[in-house]
């Protein structure tokens, strides 16, 4: 039977240590006068012939304590990879049971947004477009659309796999989403809403980015609930200098857009977890912990990054970066 290659190295180790446990013994008898103490020692009681196991005795326990550490190390890091295996495999098959899960969901969301999107398509073939009636329409037509794109993310999300981008237009995608954010932002929250130069085409699809967005809104909402507050919205492009920053990102444009809020913030214990999926801190029947979870892979698989700017009491602030493709 061949041997690994790690095997192999492995034993190699294990006499090599041998050896030199051995070397070290002979030096520390050799300084302690050990060897004279044997001689006359065997010499005294020559009877017994105690030459040959006075040294076997002396010698022994030295290998045999080296070569049993490094068992009980093999032991250990053995049960640390197979521990590593197993909680790969567990997450695996998590995965594979929220992709079934997710295509269910998927399959049953579909059915009731298509009705939705027939209805809405067919009232507009007979309303004039000046009207503020089709201008509704058409909001309620897009929120559906971008519906059926977030349930095909969420299918997404569960695959190991990339998904091929499509790209969109940042400064057409941030006036839509103005409209659909001001129509949708409660009465007890001021909304500000500040672009500058907010120009060029990014690595994700217009109801992706949308849905980041107002994904984020939503947390920010659900932040504040019914005290006064305030959300702003600031995007801009930033020139990255990745010589010149910490960020782990490629040098060259990105898109950069903070969402701050002045709710309560959220407990430091929860930071670490906010992007895991099925994490949340609201009420049971109130969120299943996906939406965070889905603007990270959005962002993750456009080359972007999404980043926890500010927690305190004051209020808490996300900022995204998504690499500009190209200028208009």
């Amino acid at each position: 039977m061949v041997l690994s290659v790690s095997l192999k190295k492995s034993l190699y180790i294990d006499v090599i240590g041998s050896i030199v446990l051995l070397i070290l013994a002979f030096v520390v008898a050799q300084y302690f006068d050990l060897f004279e103490l044997a001689y006359y020692t065997t010499r005294r009681y020559e009877e017994y012939e105690l030459d040959e196991l006075f040294l076997l005795i002396f010698m022994l326990p030295v290998p045999l304590t080296w070569l049993s550490y490094r068992q009980f190390r093999r032991a250990s890091l053995e049960r640390d990879r197979r521990h590593s295996v197993e909680i790969a495999s567990l997450k695996a098959s998590k995965m594979q049971s929220l992709g079934m899960l997710a295509g269910g969901v998927a399959h049953e969301l579909n059915n009731k947004l298509l009705p939705i999107i027939i209805t809405s398509e067919l009232v507009q073939k007979h309303m004039e477009p000046a009207s503020p009636d089709f201008q509704r329409l058409e909001l309620i037509l897009n929120s559906a659309k971008h519906a059926q794109e977030t349930v095909t993310k969420i299918t997404d999300f569960s695959r190991s796999e990339k998904i091929n981008l499509s790209e969109c237009d940042v400064e057409k995608s941030w006036h839509a989403l103005n409209q659909i954010l001001g129509s949708i932002c409660p009465k007890n929250i001021s909304l500000s809403i500040v672009q500058n130069d907010f120009t060029g085409r990014i690595r994700i699809s217009e109801g992706e980015f949308q849905g980041v967005i107002i994904n984020l809104f939503s947390n920010s909402v659900d932040a504040i609930g019914n005290r006064s507050g305030k959300i702003t919205l600031v995007g801009k492009i930033e020139q990255i200098d990745s010589d010149k920053t910490d960020l782990h990102l490629e040098a060259g444009p990105y898109a950069v857009i903070t969402v701050e809020d002045n709710g309560p913030g959220m407990a430091v214990e929860h930071q670490n977890k906010i992007f895991d999926p099925f994490f949340t801190t609201k009420p049971p029947g109130q969120g299943v912990g996906l939406g965070l979870s889905i603007v990270f892979r959005c962002i993750e698989d456009a080359g972007g990054l999404i980043l926890l700017e500010k927690n305190t009491a004051e209020g808490c602030q996300f900022k995204l970066y998504i690499p500009i493709s190209g200028k208009k």
